[in-house]
């Protein structure tokens, strides 16, 4: 009596190709959390920068009700002058023209320190609540 036996054998070497796709993870994993780290500074600096734009807008606001203040002084001071005839009707005007400007400067203040504080509100994440706006869909409309 005889016996016979056959058998192949093969090895493939996976530890290589294992180890490249681990240093690859860990290489792909540092970059995210180098950028993770690159946004929350971006936002930590937007965020002092629309409070600062917060305050300027309120000082400008400020300031510009002083100017209309002394503007409003002006155009009376040179109305009188022009009843006492010691001015023209030009430089009348003229005051009256630095007064609309200094209400027109005044509205852009307002407008900038309301943009200022949506901005802020957009970066603390409560604009939306804050305003009841709701932008999930509502369950008949999910497609």
């Amino acid at each position: 009596s005889f016996q016979v036996t056959a058998g192949i054998s093969m090895s493939f070497e996976l530890s290589g190709a294992a180890r490249r796709n681990r240093d690859a993870a860990r290489s792909k994993k540092h970059r995210l959390d180098i950028d993770r780290a690159d946004l929350e500074r971006q936002i930590d600096v937007q965020v002092v920068t629309s409070v600062k734009q917060v305050t300027a807008a309120r000082t400008r606001v400020a300031l510009a009700d002083k100017a209309i203040a002394v503007a409003e002084d002006n155009v009376r001071a040179e109305r009188a002058s022009f009843m006492a005839g010691r001015s023209t009707n030009f430089q009348v005007m003229q005051q009256q023209g630095q007064l609309i400007d200094a209400r027109l400067a005044r509205g852009r203040a307002v407008a900038d320190y309301h943009e200022a504080v949506a901005q802020l509100q957009f970066l603390s994440g409560v604009l939306l609540e804050q305003y009841r706006v709701n932008v999930r869909p509502h369950r008949g409309e999910e497609e």
